[in-house]
């Protein structure tokens, strides 16, 4: 099996509730959402990928390293997850990480 996208996202359950495509999240649970979106990095291993609005330090990495953790790559958009996973998808195999053609 190849490398894995981890994506943080505790509210797409509101999303399918709403019924609405354009379902966007208080800034109380978007703040979370970016607050926590690291958390994901303990589901993955050194080949995967970790998908955040926001870049992580290097020092947050280096002390990762430092403890021993095979941390996943951290990526910030959906052109890098593209191109780092082409062709395959996790979760949702087949479905691009956005529409933009």
């Amino acid at each position: 099996m190849g490398p894995k996208v981890f994506v943080f996202n505790p509210t797409c359950e509101m999303a399918v509730v709403n019924g609405h495509g354009s379902y966007r999240p208080p800034a109380r649970l978007r703040q979370f959402e970016r607050e926590l979106a690291a958390i994901t990095l303990w589901l993955g291993g050194e080949r995967d990928y970790v998908w955040m609005e926001e870049a992580v330090s290097e020092e947050f990495v280096a002390q990762l390293k430092d403890w021993g953790v095979s941390a996943p790559q951290f990526i910030t958009s959906p052109q890098e997850a593209e191109s780092a996973l082409s062709p395959e998808l996790h979760p949702g195999d087949g479905v691009p990480l956005s529409t933009s053609s």
